[in-house]
């Protein structure tokens, strides 16, 4: 007997097998230990004196044998065979001659728009990377084209064919509801629209699976650090075209994509809904066929927004959008240091920067950083940056971003010009005033000597003056030296400024001598006025001696 079934066992086996035959003898070998124990307790147990021993623990009665089964019979339990039987009969639909042709013809319909997809994964008519709204409106129309094809052609001919072919079996005209839902003709349609139902689910998932895979192929394969940090995107990365292409813009006092990136969330998700929102009305075989009737439309139940298969892909495509927002986020924060050109128009930056007091070097420093930044503007990026998903235009951004330095430093400039106007014009004033006074001839002594106290305090004016011109021109060398011209008019009086000092020094040496001519004429004014008055006396006394 050993041999037999040593001889049943096989010398050989597959690796593959090896778990499998452990866990077999580890069952083996604990089945047939909880034999022997449980042998050896019966045996036990029948013995009195063990019975009397053991009797204080009240141990449960051993289970009473089984009878041994009667060998070739099956227990069968009971049932209403014959019932069953005919109610399957009745209702399996698919058996039964007369339907069969109507069944068949419903299901040879559907061929027709099986692979009429709710989505457009080819994108033949759209340029690659397209516009959001573009692509928007194009998936619309697809489903919307592929739903209403099912309304009004498949739907509408699934009930023409039932009219046509069981008119003369069915009464269509049935007036009384509780027959109706009593009758097989309810049976019937109810499994119609099982079949319907099962046949929009099934274009629904596979548009669904489609759309899935197809978004699947955008997903980031690199970091986002990466794909900013060489400019690169998925063109070098995976061989896709983007998408979608979005814009850097600014946008009031931010810096923002256009359009949003929440809006390409919303899309892609979109067009997911669109499959459950814009089928949800799809009618199947109902009050339509029984005017008499009021049992209204029926609307096939094909898939749920909550099943599993559909979260699961919202997950996925989630997924996808999220990895792809990483590098464009990274991009839009390369840009963020910029932020303050969109926060400030450039009067208000100008007026605040006034406001400061600033001297030639706050100047230079502002206009500097702003030339350094439109630099590191230039430079930051690509005109276009690529990602899987997205396509970043950063030239609007760029040249926004530029156009508001340069007006800025042209802001500033011009600040500074007209401040140095004014400072050239108040010194040319000054200088105007000190050529006017010094050339007023004296008519008396007290005049000349005032005069000649104006003159000497004149020297520590030019002084003065001279080094508030030094500061005219430190600031109109910094203008030049950012490329700024001054108006031919304010340059003229630059120039004429500039040449003031050496004709006031001229004029004063002509007014020294002018002085010494004066002075030598009143002395000899005085002198002539002394005779005279000595005349004047000897005569007097000689007329006062005679009197």
């Amino acid at each position: 007997q050993m041999a037999r079934i040593m001889g049943m066992v096989v010398a050989e086996f597959p690796v593959a097998y090896a778990a499998n035959l452990q866990q077999s003898v580890a069952q083996i070998r604990e089945m047939y230990q909880y034999g022997v124990k449980k042998g050896v307790f019966e045996y036990k147990i029948k013995d009195p004196i063990e019975q009397e021993r053991l009797a204080s623990l009240h141990l449960p009665p051993p289970e009473p044998p089984k009878e041994p089964p009667i060998q070739g019979t099956i227990v069968i339990p009971s049932n209403q065979f014959w019932r069953e039987r005919q109610y399957i009969e009745d209702n399996l639909f698919f058996t039964h001659h007369l339907l069969y042709g109507t069944i068949n013809a419903i299901v040879g319909k559907w061929e027709k728009y099986c692979n009429n997809m709710l989505v457009d994964t080819e994108m033949n008519d759209i340029a690659l990377p397209c516009n959001l709204h573009s692509f928007k409106d194009h998936q619309f129309l697809v489903v919307d084209r592929a739903v209403e094809s099912l309304k009004k052609e498949w739907s509408v001919g699934v009930m023409q064919t039932i009219q046509h072919d069981l008119n003369d079996h069915f009464n269509f005209y049935e007036d009384d509801i509780v027959r109706y839902k009593a009758s097989r003709m309810s049976r019937f349609f109810r499994t119609i629209n099982l079949i319907m139902g099962y046949q929009l689910r099934s274009l629904i998932e596979q548009s669904m699976n489609l759309y899935v895979h197809y978004i699947e192929r955008f997903d980031a394969a690199v970091t986002p650090q990466s794909m900013v940090g060489v400019y690169e995107g998925s063109v070098e990365v995976l061989g896709n075209i983007p998408l979608f292409v979005v814009k850097l813009v600014v946008c009031g006092t931010q810096i923002t994509f256009q359009p949003l990136l929440e809006e390409v969330v919303d899309v892609v998700q979109g067009v997911l809904s669109n499959f459950f929102s814009l089928t949800q009305d799809i009618n199947g075989v109902g009050g339509s066929l029984f005017p008499l009737l009021d049992i209204g439309q029926h609307h096939l139940q094909c898939i749920g927004s909550c099943e599993e298969e559909v979260l699961q892909a919202r997950q996925t495509i989630e997924r996808v959008l999220m990895r792809n927002m990483s590098g464009p986020q990274k991009l839009k924060e390369m840009y963020d240091s910029f932020s303050y050109l969109a926060e400030h128009n450039v009067p208000n930056f100008c007026e605040m920067f006034a406001d400061q007091n600033p001297s030639l070097d706050d100047y230079n420093d502002a206009v500097q950083n702003l030339y350094d930044d439109i630099e590191r503007i230039e430079k930051r990026s690509l005109n276009d940056v690529n990602f899987e998903l997205l396509k970043v235009e950063c030239h609007e951004i760029k040249a926004s971003l530029i156009l508001t330095a340069n007006s800025m430093v042209t802001g500033l400039l011009q600040q500074l010009a007209t401040k140095t106007q004014e400072d050239t014009n108040n010194v040319r004033s000054a200088y105007n005033e000190i050529y006017e006074q010094v050339q007023v001839e004296p008519n008396t002594p007290e005049e000349l000597q005032e005069l000649k106290e104006y003159v000497e305090n004149c020297y520590s004016h030019i002084k003065e003056l001279t080094l508030q011109f030094e500061n005219v021109n430190a600031a109109v060398q910094l203008l030049s030296k950012f490329g700024f011209m001054l108006q031919e008019e304010d340059f003229n009086t630059y120039w004429q400024t500039y040449s003031w000092p050496q004709r006031i020094y001229a004029i004063l040496e002509e007014c020294a001598i002018m002085h010494k001519e004066c002075r030598n004429r009143f002395q000899q004014e005085l002198r002539e006025d002394t005779e005279t008055l000595s005349s004047d006396i000897y005569k007097l006394s000689l007329e006062v001696d005679r009197f």
